[in-house]
């Protein structure tokens, strides 16, 4: 029985019961009436009874029915989830496998990273001690820059620490034949001259650092302009102690003398920076024959100057050369004015050779037909005897 027909007499059966309640209110002494209601009330226990157990029944097989459709689902779906479990632990199987793979290689490339890491580590701890070291070293440098920029202060040092380096510069580019240190004038003793032909080349080395520091230290224009003047002064005062001392043709020296600067930045002053108020110190130096110059300056004229020398040295070799050959024309000149007189003799000689030869045969000549007329008489002689 369907569900709806059960639903159906249960209703049935409360409207009935709700009757008889009501029934019985209205009146209880009439008891065939209850009776007969008895006997319905147990014709419909019956029906619904037999309703119930109707629905049970087929309560029961739809049950069956639908646990059997329920079991064959099942049945289906453990089977697709079997095959979709072992899909799924053959794609899991082949990821992990991937992914072992993969972090195998990571760890590889982790681990050669890591030794990479260890060597730059290494390498940065060395290059930090060297940079400490450095740091050590510049330190020091810092504190001898110091004691240097103290000693420079003093004027005498100064001078001394200039003529060194020249001597130094000199001794590195020209042959020792071609210069001197110290060398005496009339007027003074000059730091260097070069030796130049039949000339000298005077040389002094200046060194006016300290104008140059006001000029560095200057704070604000006025005191540059004030520290210029002083430079440009002291300067000057140098440029005029060397043409006035060195420069002198009478002693041998040529008519300009060079002014060694030993420090770029300060001969840079000397030669490039201008005030329009006052003549350039270059110009000034060469009106008065004074040429100034620095260590990478300096090192070009000696460059030139070496040049020259060896053309010297080449012309004073060609001069010699020459000079053998014509003493050796001259010894040929001679050795062939004795080899045409020993021609001469050898000719008048050869001649009279020939002469003697000729008169040497004519006498062997005689000589033979003397023997034979001789060999021709004896057997005449011997026949005589004989008779």
């Amino acid at each position: 029985m369907p569900a709806t027909s059960i639903l159906l007499v249960i209703i049935l059966f409360v409207i009935i019961i709700v009757a008889a309640i009501l029934i019985i209110r209205k009146g209880r002494e009439k008891g065939n009436t209850l009776l007969l209601l008895q006997s319905q009330i147990d014709a419909m226990r019956s029906q619904i009874q037999q309703s119930l157990d109707m629905g049970n029944q087929n309560l029961n097989q739809q049950m069956s029915n639908v646990t059997k459709i329920f079991m064959d689902t099942i049945g289906q779906i453990n089977s697709q989830l079997t095959e979709q479990m072992k899909s799924v632990s053959e794609s899991v199987s082949n990821r992990l496998k991937d992914n072992v793979n993969i972090i195998q290689h990571t760890q590889h490339a982790v681990s050669e990273r890591l030794d990479n890491a260890s060597r730059i580590f290494s390498d940065l701890k060395g290059k930090i001690g060297e940079i400490e070291e450095s740091n050590k070293q510049i330190f020091q440098l810092g504190k001898d820059l110091t004691q240097l920029q103290n000693l420079l202060k003093a004027p005498k040092f100064r001078g001394g620490l200039a003529e060194f380096m020249l001597s130094e510069l000199l001794e590195q580019i020209l042959p020792s034949d071609f210069y001197s240190l110290q060398y005496n004038l009339r007027s003074g003793r000059v730091d260097a001259v070069i030796k130049l032909g039949n000339g000298l080349i005077p040389v002094d080395a200046k060194f006016p650092m300290e104008g140059f520091n006001r000029i560095a230290l200057a704070e604000n224009d006025d005191s540059l302009k004030s520290a210029k003047r002083q430079f440009r002064a002291s300067v000057k005062k140098h440029i005029e102690d060397i043409a006035y001392k060195y420069i002198l043709p009478g002693e041998g020296t040529f008519d300009f003398a060079l002014m060694y600067i030993p420090a770029e930045n300060v001969y840079y002053e000397v030669i490039l920076k201008e005030d329009k108020d006052d003549k350039p110190i270059l110009d000034y130096a060469l009106e008065k024959k004074v040429i100034p110059v620095s260590p990478n300056s300096f090192y070009a004229y000696l460059q030139t100057i070496l040049l020259g020398l060896k053309g010297m040295k080449i012309e004073k070799k060609a001069q010699t050369v020459i000079r053998n050959l014509q003493q050796l024309q001259g010894d040929f000149n001679k050795f062939e004015n004795e080899f045409q007189i020993l021609g001469g003799h050898i000719n008048r000689a050869y001649t009279r050779y020939r002469d003697l030869d000729g008169s040497l045969f004519k006498f062997g000549d005689r000589i033979s037909r003397i023997s034979a007329d001789s060999s021709d008489t004896e057997p005449i002689d011997s026949e005589n005897k004989e008779k």
